[in-house]
């Protein structure tokens, strides 16, 4: 349903976001603007979770448009822990 990319750049005082939905991978324009409004409201309520300078990047799947708000926000919470959990890993991030 979502992907998710983050990235981190420290010029700038809080955290960037980047939503894309594409006509080929979501639908019509109705189904994209949807689908971005709701990822929008999920990252405005989860804000707490990125830091300032942070980048994050959500490609949106066609499966937005139908999926349930909960199962939706549920998703983005498991991927952001994931990409979180693997900036430890990864030494390029600081």
């Amino acid at each position: 349903m979502l992907t998710l990319v983050l990235a981190n750049y420290r010029k700038y005082s809080s955290f960037l976001t980047c939503i894309v939905a594409s006509k080929r991978s979501v639908g019509n324009a109705v189904c994209r603007n949807r689908a971005k409004r709701r990822v929008r409201e999920i990252i405005r309520k989860h804000s707490q979770l990125l830091k300032p300078g942070d980048l994050l990047m959500v490609i949106t799947k066609k499966t937005v448009c139908t999926a349930r708000y909960t199962e939706l926000e549920r998703e983005f919470l498991y991927a952001l822990n994931k990409v979180l959990c693997g900036e430890a890993s990864d030494s390029s991030r600081h």
